[in-house]
This record gives C-alpha cells, structure tokens and sequence, in this order.
C-alpha cells in the first residue's frame, strides 16, 4: 500500500503517519520498498513478523467467529452472508458520501 493511502484512507496527518510507520518498521511488522512504477512512492508492506503478530492478536476472535459459524445452518448462512454484503455496500457508499463532503 502505498504511504499516502495511509493519510487519506486513516484520517491521519501525512507526519503522523510517517512517525506511525517508522514504528511499524522498528518492531518489523512492515517494511518500506520503493515503487517500481513510480520512485516518488513508497510501498508500505506487512512482513511475516508483522502478519503473525496480527493473525496471533485476532486468534482469540477468529476461533469463537468460527464456533459460531458452525451453529449456522445453511439458510442462517446465506442470511448473514447477504447482511454482511448489504453492510459492505452501505458502508462504502456512506465513505463516498463523506469524501465528497470535504
């Protein structure tokens, strides 16, 4: 992802930002790699340190998610699934909404 995309997509301020990710990178959870296709930006990427410290934090989360997938049956399923997508969709166009106000 690329360091802006963090500004806008986090609400920080660009220094802010920057202080979040040397951080980041100072515990190794992600690292800093020039663009290929553009050397004025700089790619933000997890590292494997950094995406198990994440799945290890969430792994609490994830395991009663699934416990309660199971109890689902199939109907119950398709019901969440179409909840979850309808939110995604209210969500991303209330996002729009938001950006177009500034």
């Amino acid at each position: 992802m690329p360091g802006a995309s963090l500004v806008t997509g986090g609400g920080l301020t660009p220094g802010a930002t920057s202080r979040m990710v040397d951080r980041l990178v100072a515990a190794g959870c992600v690292k800093r790699t020039p663009d290929a296709s553009d050397r004025r930006r700089v790619l933000v990427e997890a590292t494997d340190e950094g995406l198990d410290r994440a799945n290890a934090h969430y792994a609490g989360l994830t395991a009663r998610t699934r416990e309660d997938l199971a109890t689902l049956d199939e109907d119950q399923l398709r019901t969440l699934l179409r909840f979850v997508r309808l939110s995604e969709s209210s969500a991303l166009a209330e996002v729009r909404r938001l950006r177009t106000q500034r």
